[in-house]
């Protein structure tokens, strides 16, 4: 008769964490950038040097998000020599997701600036905003892509993001067709360099004042390629992180301290990420920060999280769930309640806003509910039932490594 032995499994065989779960720590990812930028419009920011993180460090984590998110299904095939995502599927794709719940918000956030005179926006200004062009509307004064609703601008580089991506996966597939690794990369690392060249030349552009330095599209490209470069260490050491708990941990820790350092740098030198007249400062904050973004969903997705960790993380991703309608409303309703509701005489200015937003967050999360039900959701079906399409006829160039498919399945984005 035979006995029955365990044998206790070699780290290296154990499996990544499952694409629910995977999904889940992206969803929470994405309702922590949105609180940050929820509460930052309330004037909160946590300033206890060395801790200090300012909340609009969640437009930083927002477009990290989208360059891991957008690019994995590309950087996969990319890396499998397996053929490309279709390119018009992907951009009918990206419009129904962020265009339809963006029109509706561009019409309630013109006629509450008709109803309150506040600035009624002009038509070639709505026009602008439509056609995701604001930010380079270079005229002087207040910059347009402020004059509406003050996320708005993010959405314009966003979806001029979504355009250009395939067109890189497409020239890296072409440049370096006999070598998957290198062609996987290529974008990340012209995005890397892009960005803070970018922003040289705006910042010579511009010169003194205060006035936002940068705006177009290749000044922002290195926060984006952060997020690019963690979906292809994700397919390609996925499995190994999963087992590493120390490389984990070691990942999020220097992701953290990098966040907070820039952040506390920032609070040294009294600069805005987008308004500094410090050129060092204002070429390397965005790529530090990104980076720290990107060790940090690096190290979560590849994170099995223990049930109380899993338990805390899902009011989080709730809010992810609802977080783009979140992010294009809550500016209205805390402009609202800001005229409305008597807030507690609290004299720190940092506390102050912090309840503030504590106060106004019910309502703000009870309209993006309702928006993302009766707006977003719908649109999000509709881009959901195009996922099962037909894909670039690029031919297989080699049979892909173990390496190279030792990475997590494809998840949601």
């Amino acid at each position: 008769m035979n006995a029955c032995v365990n044998v206790p499994l070699h780290p290296a065989t154990l499996a990544p964490p499952d694409a629910a779960s995977r999904s889940l720590t992206i969803d929470a990812c994405r309702g922590l950038a949105a609180l940050l930028v929820y509460f930052s419009h309330t004037g909160t920011a946590l300033v206890l040097p060395p801790f200090v993180l300012y909340g609009d460090s969640g437009v930083h984590l927002f477009f990290v998000l989208s360059g891991y998110l957008l690019y994995g299904p590309f950087a996969r095939a990319l890396l499998r020599s397996q053929p490309l995502p279709a390119v018009g599927s992907f951009y009918l794709r990206r419009w129904l997701r962020i265009w339809p719940p963006f029109a509706i918000a561009l019409v309630v956030s013109a006629v509450a600036r008709f109803l309150l005179h506040t600035k009624p926006p002009s038509v070639g200004l709505l026009v602008e905003h439509a056609l995701f062009v604001t930010n380079y509307d270079f005229r002087p004064g207040i910059p347009a892509f402020y004059r509406i609703n003050a996320v708005f601008w993010t959405l314009a580089v966003e979806f001029q993001f979504y355009l250009l991506l395939p067109l890189l996966a497409l020239g890296a597939r072409s440049f370096s067709a006999s070598r998957p690794r290198w062609a996987a990369y290529l974008p990340v690392l012209l995005c890397l360099a892009l960005g803070p060249c970018a922003r040289s030349l705006e910042f010579a552009a511009w010169g003194g004042g205060m006035a936002p330095r940068f705006r177009t599209l290749p000044s922002f490209l290195d926060l984006f390629g952060w997020g690019m470069a963690a979906s292809v260490l994700e397919t390609e050491l996925g499995r190994m992180l999963a087992a590493a708990r120390r490389a984990r941990a070691v990942l999020a820790g220097l992701g953290v301290a990098l966040v907070i350092g820039v952040n506390d740098y920032r609070h040294a030198v009294g600069a805005g990420w987008l308004e500094s007249s410090d050129a060092r400062f204002t070429r390397l904050f965005p790529l530090l920060i990104g980076a720290g973004c990107a060790a940090l969903v690096l190290a979560l997705v590849c994170t099995d999280f223990g049930r109380i960790a899993r338990a805390l993380r899902r009011p989080v991703a709730a809010v992810g769930t609802v977080s783009y309608s979140l992010y294009l409303y809550h500016i209205l309703v805390q402009q609202f309640l800001f005229r409305t509701l008597p807030l507690p005489n609290v004299q720190n200015f940092y506390l102050r806003g912090f309840v503030a937003g504590l106060i106004f967050l019910p309502l703000s999360l009870a309209v993006a509910g309702a928006a993302y039900w009766l707006v977003e959701r719908p649109s999000l079906r509709w881009a959901h039932k195009l996922r099962e399409q037909r894909t670039v006829r690029v031919p297989a160039l080699s049979r892909p490594n173990s390496a190279m498919t030792s990475g997590p399945v494809p998840r949601r984005s």
